[in-house]
């Protein structure tokens, strides 16, 4: 039986990258701009807005997370649905506090009028590359000229990701994207308004997306039967806010990227996806698989320390 057609959606910072880039990006926008911006437009001073906007959270984590699909499906739900569910919840809570950062970045006018090709090019030579992951790219050539490859991203720049990812449309970009003043692809001199889409930023937006991209009336149990039929869609990601896009119904396969260096996030996805104690070196492409899934889902979850496994089992 031949393999069944991929598409391939990925997540971008510390993914494709080593590091997030939306630091370096509000850094570039600061510098770029620094002629126009009051001197108490910093980035130490964006960022301390950030941790104290956390901190009013951590005191509300008592407070009730609403139940976003409705506790009378709950008795219907299986494992998988009951702990996304909860995830979407906590995610869905965190939404306010991630947009009161972004309306502060918004405010502070950092990106506007900067020239999109200027941040791009002052952003690049900055970014580090994970291992393999241009492989996987010359691998996935017909994918992407054929769209079915995606990024979907808390990333700031759509223009910054194709840059990285060479060969792929703007319209396969899913992100919080500086809005610009123009049409970029007529006109690398258009400049951003200063204002960002908004409308992804957590990992319950993602979640939301996908279903929006697979065409999902959003009930849980006619997507995950939708999830195995007609194409794969496979999910790679590396952090908490991608676990909703791996427990995704319409996801069939998804990875984590794990990093041996850091271990508070590798222990806290081995206890998120109950992989018990595990050591870095125990980790393989082919170590988990969620056995508690539906077994009419055919979804296939993995842990994976880089590219070049995600490669081998993709077997192009």
């Amino acid at each position: 039986m031949p393999n069944k057609r991929k598409c391939f959606v990925i997540d971008f910072d510390e993914t494709v990258t080593v590091h997030d880039t939306i630091k370096n990006i509000v850094q570039a926008g600061i510098q770029l701009n620094r002629g126009d911006l009051p001197s108490t437009v910093t980035y130490k001073n964006i960022e301390d807005f950030y941790v104290k906007t956390y901190r009013q959270l951590n005191s509300k984590k008592g407070s009730h997370l609403p139940n976003a699909w409705g506790q009378h499906h709950a008795h219907r739900l299986c494992n998988v649905t009951l702990k996304y569910i909860n995830e979407y919840n906590y995610q869905s809570f965190l939404k306010p506090y991630e947009d009161e950062t972004l309306q502060n970045i918004v405010n502070s006018d950092i990106f506007k009028g900067v020239c999109v090709d200027a941040l791009v090019k002052a952003v690049t030579p900055e970014l580090e590359i994970r291992s393999g992951f241009n492989s996987f790219l010359e691998n996935s050539s017909d994918l992407l000229k054929e769209g079915l490859l995606y990024v979907l991203s808390l990333n700031f720049s759509k223009e910054l990701i194709c840059n990285v990812v060479k060969g792929l449309a703007q319209s396969q970009v899913y992100c919080n994207y500086l809005e610009t003043s123009g049409d970029v692809k007529s006109d690398i001199s258009v400049k951003y308004n200063g204002k960002l889409n908004g409308k992804i930023l957590v990992g319950s937006d993602k979640s939301d997306v996908l279903f929006d991209m697979f065409g999902s009336d959003r009930t849980f149990e006619s997507s995950f039967k939708a999830g195995s039929q007609g194409a794969e869609v496979w999910y790679i990601g590396d952090s908490r806010s991608d676990y909703l896009s791996i427990l995704h119904p319409l996801v069939n396969v998804g990875f984590l990227l794990i990093d041996e260096q850091n271990t508070d996030k590798f222990q806290k996805c081995c206890d998120f996806f109950k992989t018990g104690k595990l050591g870095y070196g125990d980790i393989t492409a082919t170590l988990y698989e969620a056995g508690w899934l539906p077994s009419d889902t055919c979804k296939r979850v993995y842990l994976v320390k880089g590219w070049h496994e995600i490669i081998s089992l993709a077997r192009f």
